[in-house]
């Protein structure tokens, strides 16, 4: 990640984004969205570190702005059990969306949704938006004053 205060002139040093684990390992990161709002940056990706037999599951992280050197609180959003991608964010005030792609089992991917109401401190369930036999991709989201768009 990097972070420009200046309109895109110049840009502050590179700052990774993984999950740190007590062991000092880190997991593999990919997938990354962003979205901001309140001078706080949300951040989500994709990181194998503490998924089960190293699957993918989906992180979220909340930085607010002067803080963007700590991932270590980075929150689990996924189904820690289940391969998680293409996480997509978008932020309306103090509202956090998320939706990913999540494989329900070897043979089809899900559209996977979560809100938050409090600026990424907790979030609801997770709900599966599409219950589709065949596999469901390419999501899509956007947020605006109330209203949650799903593609």
């Amino acid at each position: 990640m990097k972070r420009s205060l200046d309109y895109g002139e110049t840009f502050e040093k590179t700052v990774p984004i993984h999950v740190h684990g007590s062991d000092g390992n880190v997991g593999i990161a990919g997938d990354p969205d962003v979205a901001s709002s309140n001078e706080t940056l949300f951040v989500v990706w994709r990181d194998n570190y503490y998924g089960p037999s190293g699957n993918f599951i989906i992180y979220f992280k909340a930085i607010p702005a002067g803080d963007e050197e700590n991932f270590d609180d980075a929150i689990a959003i996924s189904d820690k059990t289940r391969e998680a991608s293409s996480p997509q964010i978008a932020v309306f005030e103090n509202n956090v969306y998320i939706v990913c792609e999540d494989k329900t089992d070897p043979e089809n991917t899900e559209v996977f949704f979560r809100a938050s109401a409090d600026a990424g401190k907790t979030f609801g369930e997770i709900v599966n938006l599409s219950l589709n036999p065949n596999d469901s991709h390419y999501t899509h989201l956007a947020a605006s004053d109330g209203a949650v768009f799903v593609l």
